[in-house]
């Protein structure tokens, strides 16, 4: 069983006390979020036809901020990204994208995630491939090439659960934003969180998001 919690919210230091107040803040948000997981997300209407699929759970927060003088991308310059994600579930396939801070997925089905897709957009339109990338370590595979935005990462249709993954912003984001998460494991609960192209998971134990 797998969870995945992401946030992405302006960056700020945490050499200041309002910074680290608010980051705080944040995570609070986040853990409380996770604390209430939903069984399983609602379905996306686009894509309720998609074949079925490991089961688990994703959500997402991140800390950023862009200074004056930071150039990420005239989007990004225009309106802060807006962090969005989706499971591919065992037996139930694609399931709708849901927001950051909240969770995609299923828990205490005994389903597996078998993929996953993060995007990010600005003023209503998707950003570029590179400007994040999610590397995810399948089950009987290992590490699989990292995905850029909105792309796949997983597998599908062939019963290979994710057991770990790494998310990770581009270098001009980077320069503003930090991407934070963390997952859940069935009889392990949430692990700790990791950021900003960190290992979140396990490799080697067979064991799977959910």
């Amino acid at each position: 069983m797998f969870a995945l919690l992401v946030f992405l919210t302006p960056q700020l230091s945490l050499a200041d006390d309002t910074g680290e107040t608010q980051f705080a803040q944040n995570v609070a948000v986040a853990e409380q979020a996770a604390s209430a997981l939903p069984d399983v997300s609602e379905p996306d209407q686009d894509t309720a036809a998609a074949e079925a699929g490991p089961d688990a759970v994703v959500e997402t927060a991140s800390e950023s901020s862009i200074s004056d003088d930071v150039s990420t991308s005239e989007a990004a310059k225009a309106a802060a990204p807006i962090l969005s994600y989706t499971a591919y579930v065992q037996n139930k396939g694609w399931m709708g994208y849901v927001d950051a801070g909240k969770t995609a997925g299923a828990t205490g089905k005994s389903l597996n995630m078998e993929a996953l897709k993060v995007r990010l957009c600005a003023n209503g339109k998707l950003l570029a491939t590179n400007a994040i990338s999610v590397e995810a370590h399948v089950a009987g595979i290992g590490w699989v090439n990292a995905v850029g935005n909105d792309a796949q990462a997983g597998t599908t249709g062939k019963s290979k659960a994710i057991e770990a993954v790494k998310i990770r912003l581009s270098d001009e984001l980077s320069s503003g934003y930090s991407i934070w998460y963390r997952i859940h494991f069935a009889n392990f609960g949430w692990l700790d969180w990791t950021c900003d192209d960190g290992e979140a998971g396990s490799t080697g134990y067979g064991l799977a998001f959910r």
